[in-house]
């Protein structure tokens, strides 16, 4: 009977990635974060639109092991082609993140890790032929030409539109990838686009909805920050560009010996660093 059960256990956390989660991982997820996971399976378009702290990066970090051990791949051209995943971030350092996310899930299970042939910032590969790839979409970087089956776009509000149109969907053009977006509100670019289209699935996670939160910590940020950027880390909103010191569609960030520049478009000029 013990058997019987570990081996139904087993079979549900191949099928659904909410189990391998909840049960494998031991991690526990908000509501939002079960509903998002489960529509991966019936939506091609998902965009994750979730407070500061909310446990993004890692529920995402979780879903792509899940698919690295459990994806079935597809037959494109009449081959048959493992997974191949896509994992993009504006800068390194934010891929490095995500990277280390997943790594520290691995690290927790023999099991997992003894299906693991390759690890490390650039790709992750499987006994089962499955494979990640870490890729920056810095304005410079050179990433065009990978084909992917799922692509997973971390702080995609940070990733410039010719970035995003041209570089990164196209990854999945062959395939019809799943797409995974990932980030929080800032200006109206691309990824306020993909909010507003009737074709893709945006769901919003604001901190009251998270139960992993500290309602005086976020608070406390409330009486320290200014309103409209409290309002985007935390209540998930878009901001209206008339509450901005510069509008969205005049800078683009550009990154210079390791930081990152807002660069006027239509002048040239450098607005900020961070």
């Amino acid at each position: 009977m013990e058997q019987l059960e570990a081996e139904k256990q087993i079979q549900s956390m191949e099928e659904d990635p909410v189990a391998f989660i909840e049960v494998f991982l031991g991690r526990e997820l908000s509501e939002k974060q079960k509903f998002f996971i489960r529509s991966t399976k019936h939506h091609k378009h998902l965009v994750a639109i979730w407070s500061r702290q909310t446990g993004k990066s890692t529920v995402i970090a979780s879903y792509i092991l899940w698919r690295l051990l459990y994806g079935k791949g597809q037959i494109i051209n009449k081959e048959w082609m493992p997974e191949h995943i896509a994992i993009v971030a504006p800068i390194k350092d934010q891929i490095k993140n995500l990277y280390e996310k997943i790594q520290v899930l691995v690290n927790k299970s023999e099991f997992i890790a003894s299906f693991i042939t390759k690890m490390n910032t650039e790709v992750i590969k499987c006994k089962n032929s499955n494979e990640a790839k870490f890729l920056s979409a810095s304005p410079g970087s050179q990433i065009r030409g990978y084909t992917a089956t799922l692509i997973v776009i971390d702080e995609s509000q940070d990733i410039t539109d010719s970035k995003y149109n041209a570089d990164i969907l196209p990854f999945g053009a062959t395939t019809n990838a799943l797409v995974i977006e990932a980030g929080t509100p800032k200006t109206k670019n691309h990824f306020y686009q993909a909010t507003q289209s009737k074709s893709i699935l945006t769901i919003k996670q604001p901190w009251f909805e998270c139960p992993f939160l500290s309602k005086e910590y976020v608070m406390g940020q409330k009486s320290l920050s200014p309103e409209a950027l409290w309002r985007q880390e935390y209540l998930c909103e878009f901001m209206e560009e008339g509450v901005l010191a510069f509008p969205s569609i005049l800078f683009e960030p550009e990154i210079k010996n390791g930081q990152r520049l807002w660069v006027c478009v239509k002048k040239g000029l450098l607005l900020w660093q961070v």
